[in-house]
């Protein structure tokens, strides 16, 4: 079985694969003969990519959504099709809570003075997350996830989610409110 490693990855994985015996190859060239296709969001599995790939049996999709693989198409060619949407759910949720880190410190404007030559220290006007209210849209894998570390940070946080209820949020989530018209 030759697995194609089309877009970039860890450089840990080829050999990781190797050692479950299977033959790894980044060579774009071999394309026709790959029979499992690894990708992230830069190949683009159109119906051409697809047809010059004749051997091709799985398309897997390192992370979250297929919007760059014509589904339909590889289905209707015999293609299994895969994503891996909790594999960048804690990484998403921590960008997220860095960048509120960063917006309610001024982190941005900071380093621009700095870069700049000039200490903005009283000019800034920084608070905390402590004691703030976040509000979400959804508690699917990535809000779960933003939530438990918003909380963590002392915030209170309320959550709109069409498809959960308060009694099936997780435990850790006293201040999670779902949406209140849904018994």
């Amino acid at each position: 079985m030759l697995v194609l490693i089309a877009d970039a990855f860890h450089s840990s994985l080829p050999d990781r694969l190797r050692a479950l015996n299977v033959e790894v190859t980044e060579d774009q060239a071999r394309q026709a003969e790959a029979e499992v296709l690894l990708i992230r969001s830069r190949t683009q599995c159109t119906r051409e990519y697809i047809d010059a790939s004749p051997a091709l049996k799985l398309i897997i999709r390192g992370g979250v959504g297929l919007d760059n693989v014509d589904r339909a198409y590889a289905e209707q060619k015999g293609i299994a099709v895969v994503s891996t949407p909790e594999a960048s759910s804690i990484a998403v949720a921590e960008l997220t809570m860095s960048l509120m880190l960063s917006a309610v410190n001024q982190l941005v404007v900071g380093h621009n003075g700095m870069a700049a030559g000039r200490w903005l220290k009283k000019e800034l006007h920084r608070t905390e997350l402590f004691g703030k209210t976040l509000g979400l849209i959804g508690l699917g894998r990535i809000g779960s996830e933003v939530a438990k570390r918003a909380t963590a940070f002392g915030m209170r946080v309320f959550a709109f989610d069409a498809y959960v209820r308060k009694a099936t949020s997780p435990s850790w989530s006293t201040s999670i409110r779902c949406d209140p018209t849904r018994t």
